[in-house]
């Protein structure tokens, strides 16, 4: 996994066990000191940097965009991390920017993808996934997570993954 993620550069990884899984892939990504900019659609914030300091990996590098957690309550500001009101994907991509320009981030991590399915339709989805081949999007790696099984929307999940093959440049399953 460790040199796939050094030369990858736009792909979707399709997690069996997601959770270990987004952690290990956290774990690397901290280890080679990489700035990363992690949209987080699927699990709020807080809950996501408690699971990274139970595992003992320092965010220091890490730059959160939550769309979960404003939904909840009124989100004070963190220096690492920008909340939108809702998973609008032209907020999603200039806040994506926002933490390009600022913190020089070489990863972007889209943490789940098919989590959108929940607000928007596939093509709007691929409209964002299209949008990130070009400029600033282009200068980081790119990287789609998924569940390998999304129980609520397996047949979307599954067209979805079809539409990203059109984009990407491969697909991996991690175990």
């Amino acid at each position: 996994m460790k040199e796939f993620l050094k030369n990858s550069n736009f792909n979707v990884f399709l997690l069996e066990n997601y959770e270990k899984n987004i952690l290990n892939i956290m774990k690397f990504l901290k280890e080679n000191n990489s700035k990363v900019c992690h949209v987080l659609l699927r699990t709020p914030y807080d809950y996501f940097i408690s699971n990274l300091k139970e595992n003992n990996i320092t965010s220091n590098h890490f730059f959160f965009i939550d769309v979960l957690s404003s939904h909840y309550k009124v989100q004070k500001e963190k220096k690492n991390c920008l909340f939108l009101n809702y998973p609008n994907i032209n907020q999603i991509l200039e806040a994506t920017k926002t933490l390009i320009d600022k913190n020089g981030c070489e990863y972007i991590l889209f943490d789940s993808i098919s989590s959108l399915l929940n607000y928007h339709p596939r093509f709007e989805i691929q409209k964002l996934v299209n949008k990130l081949k070009y400029e600033p999007f282009n200068k980081s790696k790119i990287m789609f997570l998924m569940p390998k099984t999304e129980e609520l929307i397996i047949e979307d999940s599954k067209n979805l993954l079809k539409d990203l093959e059109l984009f990407v440049d491969t697909i991996k399953e991690l175990s």
